[in-house]
């Protein structure tokens, strides 16, 4: 574990979470955003927990890895930021552009931008990022550097409201309010689906971006390269559930915004392991405007997971039509572990490959 953090741990901040807004406050410039924010602040809501900011470089895979058994749930859902189980720690995921939360101000409403709605704080973090990268080493919002990919992963980011998209015909969104569509529904139809969340809740983001805009079947380096960030992210996420206090260069303090400084220096990393059970929560990664297909998304997130050793994964298909190719993927997977599995372990290259010889396609975007 310590030589991975040396290796691979790029930036590590925390931040004051009521500095942030104070500094850094979310600029939505969508209409419709901006009145679900001023609801969202109406009230002042105290906020001790400081956000957590992490990024990795890749994190080499070994030869072969021990299958570990793990409990993988599949859901007919969206990810619903619920309340975790004593010693339990969730991780969600932002599956977006390489830009972390770049277009969260503007009118779309995908997954990214529903997440900072949810989690206005998110907001804040990129706007303070942006601002701080000229000084702090690696501190860019970008999940990836050129073409290599650098995941991010934010705890405790403060969650102030839960925002139905899902269709609704009585209240007025029978095609619901995702995607494109949430800038063309009137503002009262839009509040009726906001519930605040007083107290607010906490989560914890993972972000990688997928490949896209593929055609024809996938490559192995397309595949490759969905594999090693999975691999990276749910390892940095094992790692930060056990460790969560890294001395390393990390505590960020404001005066103002062109103004700040590091109260804590160290460049030792302290290590405090403690027991934790890590759930990941998934979905259809570069599936929507990036043209994914969620067959292939299936298997290299559940095989990253099996291979990682996390505790418990939880699959949100969204729809009928997700959870079939889900459970495609799934008995896919299945029947590879069966046939690479030696003494307990899976020779990694050799699985990859053969899922390239399974000649998946690319899908298409959905225009979100």
């Amino acid at each position: 574990m310590e030589k991975t953090i040396n290796k691979h741990l790029l930036a590590y901040l925390n931040f004051s979470s009521e500095e942030l807004y104070q500094f850094f406050p979310p600029v939505f410039r969508n209409y419709n955003k901006q009145v679900i924010a001023q609801k969202m602040f109406e009230k002042e809501i105290k906020n001790n927990k400081e956000l957590i900011f992490s990024k990795w470089s890749i994190v080499k895979h070994p030869e072969s890895c021990e299958v570990k058994k793990l409990e993988i749930e599949m859901r007919e859902d969206t990810f619903p930021y619920e309340a975790t189980e004593e010693n339990e720690t969730a991780w969600y995921p932002n599956f977006a552009d390489k830009r972390l939360f770049g277009y969260y101000s503007g009118s779309l409403l995908a997954q990214d931008e529903l997440q900072v709605l949810e989690h206005p704080i998110l907001g804040s973090l990129r706007d303070c990022l942006t601002k701080v990268s000229d000084s702090v080493d690696h501190c860019e919002p970008l999940t990836r550097s050129g073409q290599t990919p650098t995941p991010i992963l934010i705890m405790n980011a403060e969650r102030r409201c839960h925002f139905h998209v899902e269709p609704n015909v009585k209240e007025g969104r029978p095609f619901g309010l995702y995607g494109n569509t949430f800038a063309r529904t009137f503002t009262n139809i839009v509040i009726k689906a906001l519930e605040l969340l007083n107290p607010p809740t906490f989560s914890n983001i993972y972000a990688m971006e997928a490949p896209k805009y593929g055609r024809g079947d996938y490559t192995f380096n397309q595949i490759y390269d969905l594999f090693s960030q999975c691999y990276t992210g749910y390892t940095a996420a094992k790692i930060l559930s056990s460790v969560p206090k890294l001395k390393k260069k990390s505590q960020i303090r404001f005066n103002d915004q062109n103004d700040f400084n590091f109260l804590d220096k160290e460049e030792t990393i302290e290590l405090n392991p403690i027991e934790q059970t890590v759930t990941i929560h998934l979905g259809h990664w570069g599936c929507g405007a990036y043209g994914g297909s969620r067959i292939m998304a299936t298997i290299i997130q559940l095989l990253a997971g099996c291979l990682t050793g996390v505790d418990k994964m939880v699959y949100h298909t969204f729809n009928k039509i997700g959870s079939k190719e889900y459970n495609i993927g799934f008995q896919i997977l299945q029947e590879l572990i069966e046939k690479h599995e030696k003494d307990g372990k899976i020779a990694i290259m050799e699985i990859l490959s053969d899922i390239e010889e399974l000649k998946i396609q690319w899908g298409h975007s959905d225009g979100n």
